[in-house]
């Protein structure tokens, strides 16, 4: 059976430990995106091509079980060898073209992936490098670019890729001089996420000597669709957090695993040096929790600030929420005791109930500091449920 899902930014295709490797280490090989949702769905899946870490959209696996799903993948795999495959990639960059290079140009290469150098040499830099084709080293990677639109100092571009080479469209955008946005192994301008993302895949395969028609699409990250969001750093590691969180419930969906309606969509993001913002979703109401700048003790949010959250609940059509400043309560200070909020609208609920599960709760704003669920405590409630 054929699954189309939608890859988030910042995971690997499939777990990178072997099975042997799983053993020696004693882990469980659930650091892929395909292992995690055979984990949460308790079906196997196997892998058809393979998208970069940082790179989203549109992946194809096939669930194992049957002669026919065997069948389906080795015909999948032989329409993308052959080049049966017409692949849509967006990407976002800060540059301009080099000289000579118009939209709509195909750039061809010889991409190869770089030696190690021996047992004991730890590589740091490019896996692959694209040179010009030779004799020896013919052309392998082919790719169409073409400009979509541009705001300021950003373009969006499409990329056409006529073969499947790894780092292909990375690659060739950096020799056009279209260096992607965050990718700084490729001569990318550093940025919260790889602007890289693959939108459509169409290809016909025979299975039980029946044509399949596929026609997968993966809707574009905000940023690329609005580049004005690009300009503010803060805002777009945000929609980054979320957006990962939707692709996932999306795929999930896909594998009939069950998303709750309880679920955290922002954890932190103090590891990008700006500032800590965590989002839960308790039903129909959405609870931002704001923590301010880690570096900066006690600092609470100012009218630009409530400014970016409301323009971040915009895009995300939220009518129905809250933000409450999260106070150091270990600090000698009654001040941790007045917790400050701002509301979405005057008549927001101060009660209202959500299901988690089988499971439903009543969330209170008029109790206590903190009126939601400690969601990291979700399978010991299941554990409670079961007994």
């Amino acid at each position: 059976m054929l699954k189309i899902l939608d890859k988030p930014p910042g995971c690997t295709t499939h777990t990178s430990l072997s099975s042997d490797e799983s053993k020696r280490l004693h882990l469980e090989p659930n650091d892929g995106f395909l292992e995690h949702l055979s984990d949460r769905s308790g079906k196997k899946l196997n892998p058809v091509h393979r998208l970069d870490v940082g790179t989203s959209g549109v992946l194809l696996a096939v669930q194992q079980g049957s002669a026919e799903s065997a069948e389906l993948t080795a015909s999948l795999s032989a329409a993308l060898e052959s080049r049966d495959v017409k692949k849509t990639y967006y990407f976002v960059t800060d540059r301009k073209p080099r000289r000579g290079f118009e939209s709509g140009s195909k750039i061809e290469s010889h991409i190869a992936r770089v030696k190690s150098g021996g047992g004991s040499h730890i590589k740091t830099g490019p896996q692959y490098i694209s040179h010009a084709p030779t004799s020896i080293e013919p052309v392998n990677a082919v790719t169409v670019i073409e400009l979509v639109h541009q705001h300021g100092n950003y373009a969006l571009w499409k990329a056409l890729p006529q073969t499947g080479k790894p780092h292909q469209i990375r690659l060739h955008a950096e020799s056009a001089g279209l260096a992607i946005l965050g990718d700084a192994d490729h001569g990318g301008t550093d940025f919260p996420t790889l602007c890289l993302h693959a939108a459509e895949l169409e290809t016909t395969v025979f299975v039980s000597g029946k044509p399949l028609e596929i026609k997968a699409r993966s809707p574009l990250p905000r940023w690329f669709s609005d580049l004005d969001l690009l300009n503010d750093r803060q805002l777009v590691s945000w929609l980054q957090a979320i957006e990962r969180r939707e692709r996932l419930h999306r795929s999930l969906r896909t594998m009939e695993v069950f998303v709750s309606e309880t679920r955290r969509e922002i954890h932190s993001d103090s590891i990008l040096g700006g500032i800590d913002l965590r989002c839960d979703r308790l039903g129909e109401i959405t609870h931002f929790h704001w923590y301010g700048n880690p570096k900066q003790m006690g600092s609470r949010f100012q009218e630009t600030d409530l400014a970016r959250v409301n323009r971040l609940a915009s895009i995300l059509k939220l009518e129905d929420w809250y933000l409450q400043h999260r106070s150091n309560r270990g600090a000698a200070s009654t001040d941790s005791q007045k917790e400050e909020t701002a509301l979405s609208k005057e008549n927001l609920p101060v009660r209202w109930i959500s299901n988690e599960g089988e499971m439903r709760f009543q969330f209170r704003r008029d109790s206590g500091l903190s009126p939601g669920l400690f969601l990291d405590q979700r399978a010991n409630r299941r554990w409670v449920l079961s007994h």
